[in-house]
């Protein structure tokens, strides 16, 4: 680790630190139930110390378990402290192996607080003027170690904002030097601390009287001698009565500076931290943005880079192709890994490729595209083992080839193992199946060792595969990964190759009108507020909600910057003014506008066509999301969002057909349930909602009111995402009572169906899963969570599991289906898939036989005892669809 001159000693707090990140960083878990969100929170700032101080010394202080000599002062000291969840203090073990391996001294003395060692370290070094020392807390009681040489770093806003303390900045905030924050705790005590302090001086006058007459023994030499000038006969009385607890508070506020333990400079030195052991912690706890901060630059200067492993005899840096068979023979499996350069004014360039079995590792730097496509071709009759086969595809694709679609993807299947868990890069990957640290995969190729760098990377995923076969078949999903999620990827590969056909020119028209709303939206919003704002800055449009026109914050929540605007907050006060409405109105404008309108048009390719990413290893459930453009996010209930719909056209000649599932999730309940009601209804092509609104209100199907109607389906579907009675009252409009009563109606009516939930969340409590039919499954480590919002996430996430999962493996098995078929019967082409709707382009002349067929096929592709309806519309544009 670099020095610098002088000396820098960090000393941290290290109790603060860890209360301030776990209040600061979600409650984070990994796939074993461990919490690790306050030992994110700590590797965080230890990295952003180590990275941008460079200190040549640094030491972690703790309190230890007990009582300190402070406790025999006053039996009542930091009495009231509510005892915090056993999760936050099971991480201070998990921190100290995190210090280990960066090689960071920590120390902790039975009888004494942290504080007290910070003290005691700080004190023996403020005499030394090569010594700058900075204390790290979030606890204003080291402001009295504040000196010339030394500085406390205050935690001011959960872990990203600090204030640095020096003595101008302590005399600037309390009004006097840090010599008197003992004497100010004296008098105005600390509730935190339980430190009583005098009963009746707070804050104000404590200050005074420091500034007034110096601190704690001056002030009652001087009232001894009868010369508290200028003070109130109350003030004086208040300070006699209090003397005695005055000096006490004094003595528990004041750190000791010689605790007897054994330390040194030396000891306490940074030194070289043991990257392969953070990287095994770090891959351990899944905190894959720091795993991908620590294998880039950021912290190049700060620390020594791993040491490459020695290049092996068994990689072969090749010249060229025709070498592969000399190397591999009839190898039936090969790992395969391309590594793109940076893009240039040129054009694709490639750093290098790579091949590789368990036995041999062949690479060649900076191929040519023949080469490259070369390389695909022999391995087109081989199963391949890939760490992302679909961006391989992409990129082995510029050279007008693809490449075997047989084999194993890593981060598929590894998605798949860890399914829930945070998503992680090759790397973790790597080092999660093969229990050791790998060695970085380079970004670009610079030189021979990133060559033989990413020749060792790949030489690794044969074992890698053989490790996830085995995990997959010991978890059940060798069929779920061999026939849905292995065979999608080429599906998803063609669907991105196709794109969808943009009308650019509609969208700079709709922009053009979309801008002319927002400056009369914008105008109609100041006038009501009586002058000009920023109506996109919170702070300004709180100001003008909650102050200018006085709207009431009852129920409000508050950040740190004042009262909430968010969209649920302003959802609260929508009838209370009618700038509410107006203000909802602007931001889905201006989102709509910004989001698509204004961007789509530069996103389009040469044949004026858009290419959506869709994202297999993203959502816990199975689902796909679409990203670059987010084409899954265009409201389709709105006018807006429908009107942008319209730019999306088929191209002359084609026609987009849409096939949309109906309800599909609720025959998922019907059907896995086994409600005969339900199931009865569907059967017959009823109305599932007038139906059930039938059942618990008592009344025909046909007197079902509308709102009835209204509250049913918002219960029918409530029930696949856990909506409980407080949801469903702000959902419908109607008390909580109502709600309430609403939802024990409903499940009176269908027993079968509560029956089905409870089964479901009993079943995942025992196995700590949740599963869907085709065998999908959700680790749920956090129903054993002792934190109540932990445990309650995680027991809804175990009830809409198996529905949510089950209704994306039957798309997914359909858009499979789908494919191959059009693919031997038709020049159709799947362009789209948007949570339950297919959108494929078709020939006029095969629209109504491909729409059918594709229509049989989405409705065939599970076998249950409810029909699965897809509905199916055809147009020029994706607004404008009508029946076939």
């Amino acid at each position: 680790m670099p020095r610098t001159t002088p000396k820098t000693l960090f000393i941290i707090d290290g109790n603060s630190l860890l209360h301030r990140a776990w209040h600061a960083i979600p409650p984070l878990t990994n796939k074993n139930g461990t919490v690790v969100n306050a030992v994110y929170g700590f590797a965080m700032v230890i990295e952003k110390l180590i990275r941008e101080e460079k200190p040549t010394h640094m030491a972690v202080c703790w309190d230890i378990k007990g009582a300190t000599f402070r406790d025999e002062i006053f039996e009542d000291y930091k009495a009231g402290r509510p005892e915090k969840e056993q999760e936050l203090y099971d991480q201070i073990s998990l921190i100290q192996d995190l210090l280990t391996a960066w090689g960071v001294a920590s120390f902790g003395v039975e009888g004494y607080e942290a504080d007290d060692l910070i003290a005691t370290i700080a004190e023996r070094e403020r005499k030394n003027p090569e010594t700058k020392t900075v204390i790290v807390t979030g606890d204003l009681d080291a402001l009295q170690l504040v000196d010339a040489l030394t500085d406390v770093r205050f935690f001011v806003k959960g872990l990203s904002q600090t204030k640095t303390y020096n003595p101008a900045a302590v005399r600037e905030r309390y009004g006097f030097g840090p010599e008197h924050i003992v004497d100010y705790k004296g008098l105005a005590g600390d509730t935190s601390d339980n430190i009583p302090g005098v009963k009746g001086i707070g804050a104000k006058t404590a200050t005074q009287l420091i500034t007034m007459f110096g601190g704690v023994d001056a002030i009652y030499t001087a009232l001894k001698k009868d010369k508290l000038d200028g003070l109130s006969a109350g003030v004086i009385e208040k300070l006699r009565i209090g003397e005695k607890s005055a000096c006490m508070s004094v003595e528990l506020a004041t750190v000791k500076r010689d605790v007897p333990f054994k330390w040194s400079m030396k000891a306490i030195a940074t030194k070289m931290p043991d990257m392969a052991r953070i990287k095994e912690l770090y891959v351990g706890w899944e905190f894959s943005s720091l795993l991908r901060k620590l294998n880039g630059e950021s912290l190049s200067t700060a620390i020594q880079p791993p040491k490459s492993t020695k290049s092996s005899s068994r990689i072969h840096v090749g010249t060229s192709p025709s070498e592969l068979h000399d190397l591999f023979g009839d190898a039936k499996e090969v790992a395969l890994d391309v590594l793109v350069q940076p893009a240039d004014l040129f054009g694709t360039s490639f750093g290098a490729i790579a091949v590789a079995n368990s036995d041999q590792v062949w690479v060649l730097a900076h191929p040519s595209r023949d080469q490259v496509r070369s390389v695909a071709e022999w391995c087109a009759d081989k199963s391949l083992i890939t760490a992302d086969l679909k961006a391989l595809a992409h990129v082995v694709a510029v050279c007008e080839c693809e490449p075997s679609w047989k084999g194993v993807d890593l981060s598929v299947a590894a998605y798949l193992l860890g399914v829930g868990d945070r998503q992680q890069d090759l790397d973790a990957i790597l080092t999660s199946l093969l229990g050791s640290t790998v060695p970085d995969r380079p970004r670009q190729v610079d030189s021979e060792k990133d060559v033989r760098r990413l020749a060792e990377v790949v030489g690794l995923f044969p074992k890698a595969a053989r490790e996830i076969k085995r995990e997959l078949k010991d978890q059940d999903m060798e069929a779920l990964y061999a026939e849905i999620e292995h065979p999608l990827i080429r599906v998803l590969f063609q669907m991105e190759r196709e794109g969808i056909a943009v009308d650019s020119g509609a969208l700079e028209e709709m922009s053009h009108v979309m801008q002319k709303e927002i400056e009369s939206l914008s105008k109609k919003i100041w006038k009501v507020a009586g002058g000009e704002f920023n109506i996109s800055s919170p702070s300004q449009l709180a100001d003008v909600l909650f102050v200018k026109l006085l709207l009431p914050v009852k129920g409000i929540k508050k950040t740190q910057t004042g009262y909430s605007t968010a969209a649920t907050e302003l959802e609260k006060i929508w009838e209370a003014h009618h700038i509410v409405p107006l203000i909802s109105q602007y931001r889905e404008l201006t989102k709509l506008k910004s989001t698509y309108v204004d961007t789509l048009p530069q996103l389009v390719d040469a044949q004026g066509r858009v290419h959506t990413s869709y994202n297999q290893t993203v959502a816990a459930t199975g689902r796909l999301s679409s990203s670059d453009p987010n084409l899954q996010n265009i409201p389709v209930r709105t006018e807006l969002g429908r009107e942008i719909r319209r730019a999306f056209v088929a191209h002359k000649g084609m026609r987009l057909v849409s096939l949309d599932y109906s309800q599909i999730e609720l025959r998922l309940v019907a059907a896995l349930s086994g409600d005969k009601k339900m199931q009865a209804v569907f059967k017959k092509g009823g109305d599932i909602h007038a139906s059930t609104a039938a059942e618990v209100f008592g009344v025909p199907v046909e007197k079902v009111t509308k709102d009835e109607r209204r509250a049913a389906k918002a219960v029918n579907f409530g029930i696949i995402y856990g909506m409980g009675p407080r949801a469903l009252s702000r959902n419908i409009h109607v008390s909580f009572e109502e709600a309430k009563a609403f939802i024990e109606r409903y499940f009176q009516a269908f027993p079968t169906v509560r029956a089905y939930l409870d089964d479901s969340l009993n079943k995942a409590q025992k196995v700590g899963y949740a599963i869907s039919e085709f065998g999908r499954r959700r680790r749920l480590p956090d129903l054993k969570s002792s934190l109540p919002m932990l445990r309650a996430a995680a027991e809804r996430m175990a009830v809409n599991m198996p529905l949510q999962g089950t209704a994306a493996d039957v798309m997914k098995i359909a858009m499979i289906r789908v494919q191959e078929w059009v693919e031997k019967h038709s020049k159709a082409h799947m362009l789209l898939q948007v949570h339950d709707e297919l959108v494929l382009e078709v020939p006029v002349k095969d629209v109504e036989t491909v729409a059918q067929e594709v229509k049989k096929i989405m409705e065939s592709a599970a076998d249950l005892p409810v029909p699965l309806n897809v509905d199916v519309e055809v147009g020029s544009n994706w607004r404008d669809l009508g029946k076939l």
